[in-house]
């Protein structure tokens, strides 16, 4: 029951009206996605891009999440 609902989690950290949060702190991964899991060789892009973002200086070594925020164009995140 809880796996088909994880993107109901969402509702206690995002304002869909508005498209930002409404708390400060930290979200699972899960509400973003509304899944747990995704293929390997999405997962494989994925890590390559944030491997490259690292080299290249555009993300934190320490705070390889951070590249989701540039992916999204949010320029605050660095």
């Amino acid at each position: 029951m809880f796996e088909r609902h994880m993107g109901e989690l969402a509702e206690g950290w995002f304002d869909a009206a508005s498209g930002g949060p409404t708390r400060a702190g930290t979200a699972p991964l899960e509400s973003v996605f509304g899944v747990r899991e995704i293929p390997v060789e999405t997962a494989a892009a994925i890590r390559a891009v944030i491997d490259r973002m690292v080299q290249e200086g555009a993300v934190p070594e320490n705070e390889p999440w951070r590249a989701l925020g540039v992916l999204a164009g949010n320029s605050r995140e660095i």
